[in-house]
């Protein structure tokens, strides 16, 4: 109970913060429904709209991740010249086009370009304008719970979008009418973002004042310490958690068949990460982040595992169930020990390297989903579709304890940051 009491007094602080801190929590609901949207959807997109193999659609979902680390990266530098409102309106422009394009064009070099270059770039962009915005609105004492917070948002977001794109699809017959009815509604929601980055108020605790080159930040041993655990963690999201974008609704639909209703189970796994962000946080109080990000891995190997046991709703369920409670532990402590590590005026370099297992584990979960839906899961011919899952499991395992063992050389000292958050301050 002590714990939980510290959350709620944490909860407390958070509702007397000035309005901006929840017009971010607001774009971050909206920026996550379209980044749900695209990653759902694409594999599906291609490999329906414009004939594309498994492999083929793997490799541009990698490509995806590709452009989204790369860009990520980038933008980590410029972070700090454009300043967070001028930012988010640029982000929510971008996307908002993006799914424009999208819902009207019917080519392939086009869908590209929209997705591989406005898409990528706005949803880039916004990682690490909102972390930001939620770290200087914060400090040491409600910082994990603020966090928490934002990937409520997240995962309220993933709802929505779940739950959408199930209704659509079983709605409709024509797959064309679909993608060009979800495409356009992701295109309003960063229409509707793009008015709320327009009107958010500029002031200078959310621009910051003090800005380290990032070249004063890279080429230190904390930063490569930091890198090394964010390698980890895109390992585990790449192997494991990103694997329910990329591989589930193509095995779902082959093993049951095409009134498999995937988004059910992906509206299943949102909203037990919406409860356990918060539920999981007095966590925070006792345990290091670093060792709750392993916590993460290691629910995600067991989620895994129960795909392995047959194609039961109970499996699916359990599935769903194991796999986001590890992801609503991995995901708000990365976040959290990212802030740690990073001071003031560093930021944007490592919230844009915090940002990257989500979009560069995407290149390699989309080479390796292609590579056992074609290997043992086809869409004609003899299936062992099953057996992915215990690949999965079985590399998520590894993953977990490679990062026990060099826990020691590579984590960061938490407690000594927590005391130099000290000096920020509330409002």
């Amino acid at each position: 109970m002590p714990l939980y009491t510290e959350t709620s007094n944490s909860l407390r602080v958070i509702s007397s913060s000035p309005s901006n801190i929840f017009e971010i929590y607001t774009l971050n609901i909206i920026l996550s429904f379209d980044y749900y949207i695209i990653t759902l959807l694409l594999p599906l997109y291609y490999s329906t709209s414009f004939g594309l193999s498994d492999l083929h659609a793997g490799y541009i979902f990698g490509c995806t991740g590709l452009f989204l680390s790369i860009l990520s990266f980038t933008i980590g530098h410029i972070v700090p010249e454009i300043g967070c409102k001028r930012g988010l309106v640029l982000s929510t422009l971008s996307v908002f086009s993006g799914f424009m394009i999208l819902s009207m064009c019917r080519s392939f070099y086009i869908s590209l370009f929209a997705i591989l270059g406005l898409i990528c770039f706005g949803i880039a962009l916004s990682g690490p304008l909102i972390g930001i915005g939620v770290k200087r609105y914060s400090d040491s004492t409600n910082r994990s719970t603020s966090v928490s917070i934002l990937m409520m948002g997240t995962y309220l977001a993933g709802i929505i979008a779940g739950t959408y794109v199930d209704i659509v699809w079983n709605f409709f017959e024509d797959k064309a009418v679909i993608f060009d009815i979800i495409f356009s509604t992701a295109a309003g929601a960063s229409g509707l973002g793009f008015f709320i980055a327009v009107t958010l108020k500029s002031n200078e605790k959310l621009e910051g004042n003090q800005l380290t080159s990032p070249n004063s930040v890279i080429f230190t041993k904390k930063f490569w310490k930091f890198l090394i655990v964010i390698g980890f963690v895109t390992l585990l999201h790449s192997v494991c958690f990103e694997q329910l974008d990329a591989t589930f609704p193509k095995f779902i639909t082959r093993v049951i068949g095409d009134k498999a209703h995937f988004g059910i189970f992906f509206g299943i796994y949102s909203a037990n990460m919406l409860i356990g962000a918060l539920a999981f946080t007095p966590l925070t109080f006792k345990l290091s982040s670093y060792t709750l990000i392993m916590l993460g891995g290691s629910l995600g190997a067991l989620a895994s595992f129960m795909l392995f046991l047959g194609s039961t709703n109970l499996n699916f369920i359990a599935f769903a169930l194991l796999l986001s409670s590890g992801e609503c532990i991995l995901v708000p402590r990365t976040l959290d020990y990212t802030m740690k590590v990073a001071s003031e005026g560093e930021e944007g370099v490592y919230l844009a390297v915090c940002n990257s297992p989500y979009y560069f584990g995407m290149i390699l979960t989309g080479i390796i989903s292609g590579k056992l839906l074609e290997n043992y899961c086809p869409e004609y011919g003899d299936k062992s579709c099953f057996f992915i899952w215990k690949v999965v499991s079985v590399c998520a395992i590894c993953v977990v304890m490679l990062m026990g063992i060099f826990k020691y050389c590579i984590s960061h000292n938490e407690s000594q940051a927590e005391t130099g958050d000290s000096r920020e301050i509330r409002n």
